[in-house]
């Protein structure tokens, strides 16, 4: 979580806010999504000019830049592994878009078994749930049995 300064009026704070909510993604808006509408040199430009907008209004508040950009740079670095698998799951995604005109199409062709593997999941799920209930059912009825003989 990026911190800021106190600002102690509410129009520095709406000024402040103005200058960063350009850099806010949507609600849901997810790294992959990002990375499908954008490329990674794009992000990387928006990432540097909303750091240079975050630290002019640290600064602005009395912080030292250098100190708030190696903050920055700490919430860069813990956020590489992250980063990373995101970056996986995009070239994933898109290496198996392109091998789908390779395989003759969709990957979502008419499968005639798909129903019935439906149907055996949703069984499973049913059995596990009813197992569940059976047991917390005599569990509670031992409960029951146990605090009568008292």
């Amino acid at each position: 979580t990026l911190r800021t300064p106190i600002l102690h009026s509410v129009d520095d704070g709406l000024r402040a806010l103005q200058r960063v909510l350009p850099f806010q993604w949507s609600p849901g808006q997810k790294a992959t999504k990002m990375l499908s509408q954008h490329s990674l040199s794009e992000l990387a430009i928006e990432w540097r000019a909303f750091c240079e907008v975050y630290l002019d209004i640290c600064e602005e508040g009395g912080w030292a830049r250098d100190e708030v950009m190696a903050v920055l740079d700490e919430h860069l670095n813990a956020a590489a592994p992250a980063r990373q698998r995101k970056l996986e799951q995009w070239n994933r995604l898109a290496m198996s878009r392109e091998d789908l005109p390779k395989h003759g199409g969709s990957h979502l062709k008419h499968d005639p078994l798909r129903p019935f593997r439906n149907a055996q999941r949703l069984l499973s799920h049913l059995r596990s749930y009813q197992e569940r209930a059976e047991r917390a059912a005599a569990s509670a009825q031992r409960r029951a049995e146990v605090q009568q003989k008292q």
